[in-house]
């Protein structure tokens, strides 16, 4: 499942670049549905271009070095495709403070914010539990009490290992 059509069965076109702003609260944050077309509905005056298949393991490691470069600590990707429809991959870290995880929150989406899939986000006003979706992978930012206490690599313990920080 690492290479998926994200639109459904027609291929789309995404004529702008999503624009977020990563101070907003939890939300959903995804194209402008006037900017996403579907296929052969599109002016005859815009040039179509069809989404490539993403390789979400490309994904999952870029934030992961995003994390990483704001201190994250024990960045770890699990790869689920095997064991659950979720998502293909967990990228799991852990900040210091709620400060710090919103941080890294930010930086994942900054780093992330050019693959063409929708994204939401839960969790940051608290910034205890971040939760970033971008569909196959799914980045959990805990504070490290609340990343023991929901242990998901332990819920999870089948799931290969691709990568394991410090």
């Amino acid at each position: 499942m690492s290479e998926i059509d994200l639109y459904g069965a027609s291929p789309a076109v995404i004529q702008e670049e999503v624009v977020q702003d990563p101070d907003a609260g939890d939300e959903e944050l995804q194209p402008d549905p006037e900017e996403v077309v579907e296929a052969g509905e599109q002016d005859e005056a815009a040039e179509e271009v069809l989404l490539p298949p993403i390789d979400f393991e490309a994904l999952a490691r870029q934030g992961a070095e995003a994390a990483e470069a704001k201190k994250a600590s024990r960045v770890t990707i699990l790869h689920l495709a095997e064991l659950s429809p979720i998502a293909d991959y967990f990228v799991i870290c852990s900040g210091a403070t709620r400060l710090q995880t919103r941080a890294i929150a930010n930086a994942i989406d900054e780093q992330c914010k050019s693959a063409p899939v929708r994204r939401r986000r839960q969790g940051y006003q608290s910034g205890n539990w971040i939760l970033l979706d971008y569909g196959s992978v799914v980045f959990h930012v805990f504070v490290e009490r609340d990343r023991e206490y929901y242990d998901l690599e332990g819920l999870w313990s089948k799931a290969p290992v691709l990568y394991r920080g410090t």
